[in-house]
């Protein structure tokens, strides 16, 4: 898989209502494979701390819809 196909995927399990602690574990493995690949190192850099914080319920509301991944998400939609 892609570094946009499992981001895609970790969207398409949020849309499936699938447990909340799922989401938030396809997004740890999503980061820990592809931090160092993505450009938008500010986000990737946030969601890291707010996940050593125990922020999960907050970050991953954050990541599907929050305007502070907004550019995260723009920048992994625009790849071909």
């Amino acid at each position: 898989m892609t570094i946009k196909g499992e981001f895609l995927d970790i969207f398409d399990k949020w849309h499936e209502i699938a447990d909340l602690e799922d989401v938030y574990i396809l997004i740890v493995k999503w980061i820990n494979r592809y931090k160092n690949i993505v450009k938008d190192q500010d986000s990737i850099n946030d969601i890291i701390w707010r996940i050593t914080m125990d922020e999960h319920d907050i970050m991953v509301n954050d990541f599907i819809n929050g305007m502070c991944y907004a550019s995260l998400r723009e920048e992994i939609n625009n790849m071909k």
